[in-house]
């Protein structure tokens, strides 16, 4: 039988999605506004830049397509139309 540490342990595997740490290199004085804009909404600065992400991917599919966002060739193409 599973102790309650390990059910717990296996539910937070179940229910995180993986994530990968990356380096931004900002302007200080946005960073600095960031920081403030993220304190006041009590939310971090990490979930913010990963709902921002989010959304600007979801615009993308809904305006080009499903396959804009992944591994095919045409994504390249398709990400260039939408840039140009």
């Amino acid at each position: 039988m599973l102790g309650s540490a390990a059910i717990r342990e296996s539910l937070e595997t179940v229910k995180a999605p993986k994530h990968r740490n990356v380096t931004l290199s900002l302007p200080e004085h946005l960073l600095r506004r960031f920081r403030i804009y993220a304190a006041t909404r009590n939310q971090s600065m990490t979930g913010l830049m990963a709902e921002s992400i989010r959304r600007m991917m979801d615009q993308i599919r809904t305006r080009i397509g499903p396959h804009a966002v992944s591994g095919s060739e045409s994504r390249t193409l398709r990400i260039e139309a939408l840039a140009g």
